[in-house]
């Protein structure tokens, strides 16, 4: 069993690689098996083909930063912490070189390949959404705020992936430390919560 799971991991490895690389639409299976070994039989009885190997990584990857954000304990925390906390834990996976490939990935192939496209929205950022939702929901019914709707939602994240993100895609700036990720969302953070406050129903 542990064997299994190793050599499954060495394939998402490998194919994270070739896709990242070179592209969704310039790899082939027979270029994974070249960095693996073994067989096409083994790739397409674990996967179906390299459209079910890419949909593997999205939902891995996804999966982890979705888990990741479930698993923060927000209680009895300000609006204010909890969104620093939770801006950080996301900005943070975004910037994970896995993630980055996902994205230029998806961002190149959508057009030709919309299922994958809408893979990666409904497991990755529609959740977020969803997760960002209870907060604000939670947010009101402790009169932290008066009122939000999802437009701020949408406003929130695009603010805290922004031009930071964009460059890091680009490869015009390197992967940005800790440090640079907690200073870009805190400053993110108090000037959405600036214009939310001023919000009325």
């Amino acid at each position: 069993m542990f064997d299994k799971e190793k050599r499954r991991e060495k394939i998402l490895e490998a194919a994270a690689n070739s896709f990242y690389s070179y592209g969704y639409s310039a790899t082939s299976v027979d270029d994974i098996i070249k960095q693996v070994g073994g067989s096409k039989r083994t790739i397409y009885k674990e996967f179906g083909n390299k459209e079910g190997i890419f949909k593997e990584l999205i939902l891995t990857n996804t999966d982890d930063i979705i888990k990741a954000l479930e698993n923060e304990n927000f209680e009895n925390k300000t609006l204010e912490l909890t969104l620093a906390h939770f801006g950080f834990t996301l900005v943070k996976a975004y910037m994970q070189p896995k993630m980055l490939g996902i994205f230029k990935v998806i961002l190149i192939e959508s057009n030709r390949f919309p299922e994958l496209a809408k893979l990666f929205f409904e497991n990755g950022p529609q959740k977020v959404i969803k997760i960002l939702d209870k907060i604000f929901k939670d947010a009101v019914d402790s009169k932290e705020i008066e009122t939000y709707d999802i437009r701020d939602i949408d406003s929130f994240v695009g603010m805290l992936r922004g031009n930071l993100h964009f460059r890091v895609l680009l490869a015009l700036e390197e992967i940005p430390s800790p440090d640079i990720i907690d200073a870009h969302v805190k400053s993110v953070v108090k000037l959405f919560l600036n214009g939310l406050r001023n919000k009325t129903v």
